[in-house]
């Protein structure tokens, strides 16, 4: 087996895989005029894969007030005749008068209005003919219904229309050609397939193989269930691109030759920690901040990121850089989606989660560059993959999909990074970009001024402050330009108080001082005499944590004793003030990730951490315990008294690593038996 992995140079010089794009494309062309009848099958999992704003699974289909079909690249540039099965029964109309009213639905397809059907309780049959101009080159058929909407009794949905079926029949006559999309989808898939395999030490025969597999496989969907070909080689591509991309990313960062066996390491962790976050991203995640980030995201997109903070100032609570961050997938939606924002959308879902699961693989590349500089390939990887693999962050970001906490993560991770190697630009370009992510950052700000004033050269300072200030300038501009200024800082000021509550189902000190009754403790009370439970955490962490912290900083540290230092902060962090949410522990595992490059002590933290911060996850979220209580009724004993030892646990950690920094700098004791030997 070769030292190392096949230079792209000489990959891109192998005629192999220009030639199986090209097969791939008259392949494409090929099952393009076969043009066969679309029929939505209302009972198959896999069709309401095409459907958004429909209800449960059967015969028929209730619909919201607006609910689409997604067919995409169907047949381009042809006629096509729809069928649709509809009906409006308003048996269930809760007002009398209502009932017997003839309901309009009004068709769209691909954004253009094509007709109102006017339709009673009885199901009805009505054939649309589709212009070929409105379908276009694409082949989409995007169908929307938009129907007035009733609420029956003892039940939750908002109904409009009853579907009981959907079909299309093409009127074009051949030759056809084919879209773009799966032409030049499927094609670079069939290459990249076939490129990567040789980088990571494949023979030229098993490359061909599986790049002729993509290929037969995309040409017998193409003929047999085209509208799901185009969307799943999109995904297989999106998560190719990336995975190529982090693993080049990190061995060039990485500045060292590695063997094939290790990028092929690197290249398997980074493809099956997107995997699996990519494929997580599919659910509907946290149903009341996904409204507030989708209000957000609205605003932000249609009216521009200077205009963040013109709505609920609870809502846009959040500096600018996490806004740069949500329009970029609004503008996605709008151009390749709709232009209009549905806020049941599942697929924005999923586009909104894309920044929150990209920037936290940056993490894990962060990670992986800075332990491959210092260590051994088979000990960075491990380190790689204890934080990829930690099931807290795979839900935080993919499952849930919190769209705040692992973006400032990340800034936090490179601002101690370049401050252990001693890189002032990236440390102050980084510190920046996380105070101006979110609120949270600042609890890291005190360490990182003061670890950059004792540990980086004294003439590079101002390299590092410069970089902060230059950062924070291309940020703020738009808001300068504008003259919104006064909003950001009005809005991101009045960010404590917006859960005056003493702990947001974070196990902590407070979460055992409330005892299962945490939730409904304002902070502002008063703990002993005039003092508050706010006043006393912030005491607690910025007094005391915080101050044993920087004493300990301010001496010269190893770097590992700076890395532990820094994890510490963020564990503290989450332990002592009030107001704290279950999702705050989210940077320690890249700053434990860094720490156990030099300190074995921190894969004991980060194991035990990981445990506990999952579970502290799971067992506060109702949408994952319901059914596990139904399914499980014991479990309703069991649950308090589990989290109470969660809290304990993490109270122990807290104490433990509190005496590990307070004894840094201290001399190791001699046992009795080396003295006598010495």
């Amino acid at each position: 087996m070769p030292a190392s992995p096949t230079s792209w140079q000489r990959l891109l010089a192998d005629r192999r895989w220009p030639l199986l794009m090209a097969v791939c494309a008259l392949c494409v062309v090929l099952a393009y005029q076969r043009s066969t009848p679309f029929r939505l099958d209302l009972t198959s999992r896999l069709d309401a894969t095409l459907l958004e704003g429909f209800y449960s699974a059967g015969p028929v289909r209730w619909t919201a007030g607006r609910a689409a079909l997604r067919a995409p690249n169907l047949w381009p540039g042809q006629s096509a005749r729809l069928t649709l099965v509809l009906s409006a029964p308003r048996g269930d109309e809760p007002d009398p008068a209502k009932r017997d009213l003839p309901v309009t639905a009004a068709v769209a397809v691909n954004g253009h209005p094509i007709a109102d059907l006017l339709m009673n309780a009885g199901p009805t049959e009505y054939e649309l003919i589709i212009p070929a101009d409105i379908i276009g080159p694409s082949g989409n058929l995007f169908i929307t219904l938009q129907a007035p909407t009733f609420v029956p009794p003892a039940d939750l949905r908002t109904l409009a229309l009853l579907v009981a079926g959907i079909s299309a029949t093409p009127m074009g006559q051949p030759p056809h050609l084919p879209p773009a999309e799966p032409l030049l989808s499927l094609s670079a898939l069939t290459g990249l397939v076939y490129l990567w395999l040789r980088r990571l030490g494949s023979g030229r025969g098993l490359a061909t193989g599986a790049a002729a597999l993509v290929l037969g496989l995309g040409t017998a969907g193409l003929l047999i269930s085209r509208p799901f070909v185009t969307p799943a080689s999109n995904r297989l591509l999106y998560l190719l691109i990336v995975a190529c991309l982090t693993t080049e990313l990190t061995v060039r960062l990485g500045q060292r030759t590695l063997s094939r066996r290790a990028y092929l390491g690197i290249a398997m962790l980074t493809l099956v920690a997107f995997a699996i976050r990519l494929a997580l991203a599919h659910t509907p995640g946290d149903h009341d901040n996904f409204i507030a980030f989708k209000m957000m995201l609205e605003n932000v997109t249609t009216r521009g990121v200077a205009a963040a903070y013109e709505i609920d100032p609870v809502i846009g609570a959040y500096p600018p850089v996490h806004h740069y961050l949500l329009a970029i997938p609004g503008h996605l939606y709008r151009l390749f989606i709709s232009p209009e924002f549905d806020v049941a959308s599942q697929r924005l879902n999923f586009i909104m989660k894309q920044p929150t699961i990209l920037l936290d693989m940056l993490i894990a590349v962060t990670v992986l560059v800075y332990a491959l500089r210092r260590t051994s390939p088979r000990r960075a990887l491990l380190i790689g993959a204890a934080y990829a693999f930690n099931p807290g962050i795979i839900y935080t970001t993919s499952y849930n999909g919190q769209l705040g906490d692992p973006l400032y993560a990340l800034f936090v991770t490179l601002a101690v990074a370049g401050l252990l190697a001693g890189q002032a630009a990236s440390t102050g370009a980084a510190t920046a970009l996380a105070v101006l992510t979110k609120p949270q950052a600042s609890a890291f700000l005190p360490f990182l001024l003061v670890g950059a004033l004792r540990r980086l050269p004294v003439k590079t300072l101002p390299r590092a402050f410069a970089a902060g200030a230059l950062v924070s300038l291309a940020v703020l501009t738009p808001f300068l330009l504008t003259g919104t200024v006064g909003h950001l800082i009005r809005t991101v000021s009045t960010t404590i108080g917006h859960g005056p509550r003493i702990v947001s189902n974070a196990f902590n000190i407070w979460w055992l001082w409330g005892w299962g009754n945490a939730w409904q403790i304002k902070d502002t009370g008063t703990l002993l005499g005039p003092v508050t439970y706010r006043t006393t955490g912030l005491a607690l962490f910025f007094g005391v944590a915080y101050g044993l912290a920087l004493w300990k900083l301010w001496t010269p540290r190893k770097t590992g004793e700076v890395a532990l230092l820094a994890g510490f902060v963020g564990l503290a962090f989450f332990m002592l003030p009030t107001e704290i949410h279950e999702n705050y522990l989210f940077p320690l595992f890249g700053l434990l990730a860094l720490a156990a490059v030099h300190d074995r002590r921190a894969w004991f933290l980060d194991a035990i951490l990981a445990i506990t911060w999952f579970f502290n996850l799971a067992t506060t979220d109702v949408t994952l315990m319901r059914p596990l209580m139904k399914a499980w009724p014991a479990a309703a004993a069991v649950q308090f008294p589990f989290q109470v030892g969660l809290a304990v646990i993490n109270v122990a950690v807290l104490t433990v690593w509190g005496y590990w920094v307070w004894r840094m700098g201290r001399p190791e004791k001699v046992s009795r038996t080396n003295a006598t030997v010495q």
